[in-house]
Formats: structure tokens, C-alpha cells, sequence
């Protein structure tokens, strides 16, 4: 046999052996299942998403909370600062009438004019109370605000990392050959039966 005829022998055994194995792949290729692998990939993220909506809804019940016992203990303090206001009113009115009756007629004027001093402090003390409430109310409302803004940026972020996985699980699902065709050429990044329009 000449030398040209081996290696023309060797050259048909080479492509029938690549041949035989790029058979053998594409058949092999056909057994794998990347739909399922998707439906696994979609089921995880459908776990994520509800684990983020979890920890969302508790975040925002604990801000909640938080915002409404603040506003509770500010309304107690508006109703014990309501409270000794009118006890010390009462203290005053009398006193009033207590020293009008030891000091007699002469120096009702003097005895007036304290017991106005008197209710001007205390209105004024309540109405500075109150307002310094008021300022708290305030910041603790902005306080709840910010807080539920943070928790709707935090749950922004957990479901945009989340669709991120999943894409880039996709795609790594799609480069895996899923058909005869795919097995002997190369993948197309497509899998098979994947209905990638209506993504829950």
C-alpha cells in the first residue's frame, strides 16, 4: 500500500471517528434537559421574590410600630402636659381667692394682677410644651416616611439583584446545547420549549 493510500485510510478513519463523535454529542444533547433546569431557575426566583416581599412587609410593620408608639407617647405627654396646665390653673384661681380673703378689698388689684401673671405663665409653659410636641411629631413622621422609603429602595435593590440571577442563570442555561443540531454546530443560547414572553 503507498504512502498516499494510508494516508488517504487514515484521514477517512479520522472523519469517520469525528464524524461518530459529533453524533454521539448531538444524541447526547437531545437527553438534556434545559427546560426544566429554567423551570427550577424560574421557581428559585419566584422563592426569592416572596422571601423579599416577607422581609419588606415586616420592615415596614416594625416602622410602623415604631411610628405609632411615637405618636402614642406624644400624646400622652399632650394629655399630661393638658392636664397639669389645668391643675396649676386651678392652684392659681385659689390662690387667688384665698388671698383675696386674707388680705381684703384694699389689695384685690395686687392679688389680680399676680393671679394674671400666674395664668400667663402657665399658658405660656403649655403653649411652649406644646409646641416642642408639635416639632416632634413632625420629625417623627418624616422619621416614618424616610423609613418606608428605605424599605421600598432596599426591596428595589433585592428584586433587581434577583431578576440579575435569573437572567444570568438564563443565559447559562441557554449555552448549554439541547438539541441534536446544537450538540454537533454549538448552541444558539436558546432553550428549547422556554417561553421566554411570559417570564412570571
Amino acid at each position: 500500500m503507498s504512502f498516499l493510500a494510508v494516508g488517504a485510510a487514515i484521514s477517512i478513519a479520522g472523519a469517520g471517528v469525528k464524524t461518530l463523535g459529533a453524533g454521539i454529542k448531538g444524541y447526547q444533547s437531545m437527553n438534556t434537559d434545559t427546560l426544566g433546569q429554567a423551570q427550577n431557575a424560574e421557581q428559585i426566583r419566584q422563592d426569592e421574590i416572596s422571601l423579599a416581599n416577607r422581609e419588606t412587609a415586616l420592615s415596614l410593620n416594625k416602622n410602623k410600630s415604631a411610628f405609632q408608639l411615637s405618636i402614642e407617647g406624644l400624646t400622652n405627654q399632650v394629655g399630661k402636659i393638658g392636664s397639669s396646665g389645668t391643675s396649676d390653673l386651678f392652684s392659681a384661681a385659689l390662690n387667688k381667692d384665698t388671698l383675696s380673703k386674707r388680705t381684703g378689698f384694699a389689695s384685690s388689684g395686687e392679688v389680680e394682677s399676680s393671679f394674671n401673671d400666674m395664668t400667663a405663665n402657665v399658658r405660656s409653659s403649655v403653649k411652649s410644651n406644646m409646641e416642642d410636641l408639635e416639632l416632634k411629631s413632625k420629625a417623627s413622621t418624616s422619621d416614618f416616611m424616610s423609613g418606608i422609603e428605605g424599605v421600598n429602595l432596599a426591596r428595589e435593590r433585592s428584586l433587581a439583584s434577583i431578576n440579575e440571577r435569573f437572567t444570568q442563570r438564563l443565559g447559562e442555561i441557554g449555552g448549554t446545547a439541547d438539541t441534536f443540531r446544537e450538540g454537533i454546530f454549538g448552541s444558539d443560547n436558546k432553550i428549547k420549549g422556554y417561553d421566554y414572553d411570559n417570564v412570571t
